[in-house]
């Protein structure tokens, strides 16, 4: 963004909008505009870049045949695939409002694999046995990754859960 003056309500606004950096015109010299241009570049690709690998991603997430869930330390649901609603039993919506607490029947199943996630940072294939909402336990193997946001201001646990069930029978 170019700007006339240093307003700071004119810099909340620019930045609101979308401007990731500005120049005042008073305060312009060749070496200013070079490196500013080469930053603005540099950011240009780098949000490309993300934006492909978002929707890797996001394409991985929604087509996935296993349950993936989003969730934080305490339980709360922030996403869930199809899959996932579907091995729930419960719509988005519903699944999204429920704590995943309810899920381990088993006392102290769920603090384990917090206790586990948190030392190591990710599981591999931990089996647990979790409970449908109407009362059908499923034998699983649950991987799952810590993913800490760029400010640290949140941790999400993303987990694929795998049913099985049938090869326990």
């Amino acid at each position: 963004m170019l700007s006339d003056k240093t307003d700071a309500q004119a810099d909340r606004e620019a930045l609101r909008i979308g401007a990731t950096s500005y120049l005042v015109k008073e305060n312009i010299d060749g070496h200013t505009l070079e490196r500013s241009m080469r930053y603005a570049l540099e950011q240009n690709i780098i949000l490309k870049n993300l934006k492909k690998n978002e929707n890797k991603f996001r394409v991985l997430f929604e087509r996935s045949k296993y349950p993936i869930i989003i969730t934080d330390q305490s339980g709360k649901l922030y996403d869930a695939n199809s899959a996932a609603v579907k091995f729930f039993q419960l719509p988005l919506e519903k699944l999204l409002a429920t704590n995943d607490n309810i899920f381990y029947p088993i006392n102290g199943d769920r603090d384990r694999f917090v206790q586990a996630i948190e030392d190591n940072g990710s599981v591999n294939d931990m089996e647990q046995t979790l409970m449908l909402p109407g009362g059908e336990i499923k034998f699983c193997s649950i991987s799952s990754f810590v993913q800490i946001s760029q400010h640290a201001t949140s941790v999400l646990y993303y987990s694929i859960i795998n049913d099985l069930t049938a090869k326990k029978k």
